[in-house]
């Protein structure tokens, strides 16, 4: 590839002059419910067979719409505590949020659904800086966390839908072959 490429890529950019004082600074949006949706996702395995979900919101209407929220969930991971707390938080999202059955097949299943959240803002540990952190999901519908009464069986059929094909577990939730 010739320079002439980036000369004219930057063709009217002024790298010298530019202000970077503001580039990389983030303020978190205030504590308080909102509605939400999971706009991507994806899984990072680790060599060490740790796996994280990670899933990135987008606040859906009102002042702050369009703004993003990260959520990592460490679903699978050497320290009990975190991936317990990583199903919690996938369970009150998959289940008591959107409504969902058995597991999410993959994470696109996680996509596109509105949801309400209650946020915090915290301090971040690693670097003191403020951070959004999402504390509870429940249905758009405005269905409190954990309100929901045990459901009888779903008819066959609908179990079918929401499950992986042959009732295996979905590849994202499998541990990778040593």
């Amino acid at each position: 590839m010739s320079d002439d490429f980036l000369d004219d890529v930057l063709d009217g950019v002024d790298l010298q002059n530019t202000d970077t004082s503001q580039r990389g600074a983030f303020t978190p949006i205030p504590a308080g419910e909102y509605l939400i949706q999971a706009i991507d996702g994806s899984v990072v395995r680790k060599d060490s067979g740790d796996a994280m979900i990670k899933l990135t919101f987008e606040v859906m209407e009102g002042e702050f719409a369009e703004r993003k929220l990260f959520v990592n969930l460490n679903i699978r991971h050497s320290n009990p505590t975190a991936q317990r707390i990583a199903t919690e938080e996938l369970t009150e999202i998959w289940r008591d949020a959107m409504g969902g059955t058995g597991n999410p097949p993959s994470t696109e299943a996680l996509l596109w659904k509105p949801i309400r959240a209650k946020v915090a803002v915290e301090k971040r540990k690693d670097n003191g800086e403020m951070q959004n952190r999402v504390k509870r999901y429940f249905s758009a519908g405005g269905e409190a966390p954990g309100a929901r009464t045990a459901q009888p069986a779903q008819p066959q059929r609908q179990a079918e839908v929401s499950q992986p094909a042959q009732g295996r577990r979905p590849d994202w939730l499998k541990k990778p072959a040593a």
